[in-house]
């Protein structure tokens, strides 16, 4: 829990599973928010009992998409079928600014979690309903994933296929989206600072993945035919050991003698081919032939020392290991790694914003119930109360020390 930031006094409610909205409630917390994560008195989030198939490093016994999805966080583990864990809820809720849930409709209902459920208890609060499809249309309460909801039906994997559909990797969609819905708590938050009143947050995995793929649609829409066809230019060129960079050259202030120079070819800033912007866009086939035969003459870490301090959109095809070294990824500290009591670093990606020019400290995820005895004392129950209710099965807690 952050102790100061532009959320510190800010109660998120967190009634979720995975990746989507834990990842939202994750910013808010990184930004100061109080973010008490409840969860079943079994499994808690399913995340916490994947394996990957065996493809998914650990940190000791640490997955790592749950430290990254809830950094930060406390856990409260209850078992909400019941009046005695509906009780528990109702005094979360009571005390909560914000309730984010990405439970499908019918579990909601059944739960008691729904929109008019929750207002009841609190008129003002921002609560948040996140579906993979959207809440309306004949598909609504469809489960969402990110291969499917985010990748697929948006036409996304058909626009950068060029064969079989192209896979999604992990989390794209579910980290993406979670971004949507942040924004949208916290607009909803402003709106409620400004007028006191509450508000209902829809997000979705399509929304979001719609609005990541909008110039394909809006091309394909205005034309009527699938942009998917159409061949883009490649901005990717090989170099003399296999790897590759990537240049963009379609803005039209690029500085392209600057460019030419570090390519090794300053003869090119006065062919007349590539002189202005419209002869450039003429000879659009010669310019890349000559980026193509520049590029072929030196190797990735060639290039990555000539293009230092090139002000043009120029980078090296990082491979995933690759990233975490990249200078400008170190010097932001835009991977970080979180420690504990336990002796354990994991390594987590911030939150895509910063506010005031600071990089908060970033906590490790709780355990599952690691914090139902603080939060249960906070909402007014008894040492006693508490006791009895995880003797019940009721709330499932750490072992107090001794």
């Amino acid at each position: 829990m952050g102790a100061t930031g532009v959320f510190s006094g800010v109660r998120v409610i967190e009634v979720a599973t995975w990746q989507f909205v834990p990842g939202a409630a994750a910013m808010m917390a990184d930004l100061g928010a109080d973010v008490v994560k409840v969860e079943n008195t079994t499994t808690g989030d399913g995340q916490r009992g994947m394996t990957g198939g065996g493809l998914m490093p650990t940190v000791g016994d640490l997955k790592l998409p749950v430290e990254q999805a809830n950094r930060g966080k406390r856990s409260i583990s209850v078992d909400m079928r019941g009046p005695e864990g509906r009780e528990v809820l109702r005094r979360l809720v009571v005390s909560a600014d914000v309730f984010m849930t990405n439970y499908l409709p019918e579990q909601r209902a059944k739960l008691g979690i729904d929109v008019d459920d929750i207002r009841a208890l609190r008129p003002d609060i921002v609560y948040l309903r996140a579906e993979g499809v959207g809440r309306l249309g004949p598909d609504a309460g469809q489960q969402g994933f990110d291969p499917t909801a985010f990748w697929s039906r948006s036409g996304i994997a058909a626009a950068v296929g060029g064969g079989p559909p192209a896979r999604s990797r992990p989390g794209l969609g579910d980290r993406t989206s979670s971004m949507s819905a942040a924004f949208g708590v916290a607009a909803a938050l402003f709106r409620r600072a400004t007028t006191g009143e509450g508000s209902v947050v829809d997000a979705s995995l399509l929304a979001t993945a719609m609005w990541s793929n909008a110039s394909d649609i809006i091309f394909s829409a205005a034309a009527q035919r699938d942009f998917t066809t159409v061949q883009m230019g490649s901005p990717f060129y090989e170099t003399s050991d296999g790897r590759w960079m990537a240049f963009s050259a379609t803005n039209e202030n690029l500085p392209w003698a600057d460019l030419f120079v570090r390519l090794g070819r300053p003869d090119l800033s006065t062919d007349e081919r590539f002189a202005t912007p419209a002869a450039r866009a003429q000879h659009r086939g010669a310019l890349d032939d000559e980026l193509r035969a520049a590029f072929a003459t030196d190797t990735l870490e060639g290039w990555k020392a000539r293009m230092a301090g090139f002000k043009g959109p120029v980078a090296p095809v990082n491979n995933l290991l690759e990233v975490g070294t990249d200078p400008q990824v170190v010097a932001n500290d835009f991977l970080t790694w979180a420690g504990g009591e336990d002796g354990l670093s994991v390594p987590l990606v911030r939150a895509p914003v910063q506010i005031d020019e600071q990089r908060p400290p970033l906590g490790r995820a709780p355990r599952l119930g690691q914090h139902s005895r603080e939060v249960l004392g906070e909402l007014g129950y008894r040492p006693d109360e508490i006791d009895a209710l995880v003797e019940a099965g009721v709330v499932r807690a750490e072992l107090q020390p001794s």
